[in-house]
């Protein structure tokens, strides 16, 4: 299959958050997501005999290596094993490799693309928990008391289980009114900044889900404006902080549906 049939292809599974340009035999996928050092995050599609093979070309490992993250601590490759399971990614001397379907393509670039921001996003030389308990408390609890009366359902930790079973791409808040969804992030990290834009152009652009999306950042300032633009640019709305922007945040829960 050559590079022009294969970007037929995914633009035929319909994707607006792609770039595709063709490279010789291969298919180059820039994605909207960035590495930390704020390059754009590519991936590579190329047929293997009968089955189509995403790819990085090593170049996830590699920016670990040159930033000189040390790979052979437990927790770290606890962490590589247990997200290469979640998106069923593989390792081919160093490459992060993936097999696709044709006609499952675009959902397999997706999930590939969430496998390399959670490893990528191991550069952080201290664990931490991809979400603070803590914060999504007092996310939850806001939401909980200020929408009491007029939400049909509220949910803490929300996926779309139906087709994500495994919850790779969650809301921490989700409350429906009358049919209308409002997703709600707890941003406390630049990880998180990643995951949470991954699951809203997940959820609009690979099922079409209708939804509003809200990120409240713990401490924007805290995070690098090359991480924070991610979720930004896919949220409908930003509140940099919980406690400053309440109003906005009213707003966006407010039953009319408007998006301030």
């Amino acid at each position: 299959m050559k590079s022009d049939e294969l970007s037929a292809l995914v633009q035929a599974q319909t994707v607006e958050s792609y770039q595709l340009i063709p490279d010789g035999k291969r298919l180059v996928a820039v994605t909207p997501f960035v590495h930390l050092d704020g390059d754009p995050i590519e991936v590579f599609v190329e047929q293997r005999g009968e089955q189509l093979v995403i790819t990085d070309l090593g170049q996830t490992v590699a920016r670990l290596y040159r930033d000189r993250v040390p790979l052979n601590t437990a927790w770290r490759e606890q962490a590589i094993r247990t997200i290469r399971a979640t998106f069923e990614v593989e390792s081919d001397d160093g490459a992060l490799v993936a097999y696709a379907q044709p006609s499952a393509l675009l959902s397999r670039i997706s999930a590939f693309v969430s496998a390399v921001l959670m490893i990528s996003s191991l550069t952080f030389r201290e664990r931490k928990e991809q979400v603070s308990s803590r914060f999504v408390d007092e996310v939850y609890h806001f939401v909980d008391e200020h929408t009491q009366g007029r939400r049909s359902e509220i949910t803490r930790g929300w996926t779309l289980g139906d087709v994500d079973p495994k919850g790779a791409y969650i809301a921490d808040v989700a409350v429906t009114f009358n049919g209308n969804r409002r997703l709600i992030f707890a941003i406390t990290s630049e990880e998180r900044c990643a995951t949470a834009a991954l699951s809203c152009y997940f959820w609009r652009f690979r099922y079409n889900l209708p939804f509003k999306s809200l990120a409240v950042f713990e401490s924007y300032t805290a995070i690098p404006p090359r991480q924070s633009e991610r979720v930004i640019g896919a949220a409908d709305v930003v509140a940099p902080s919980l406690q400053a922007d309440q109003d906005k945040i009213r707003h966006f829960l407010s039953t009319n549906g408007d998006v301030p």
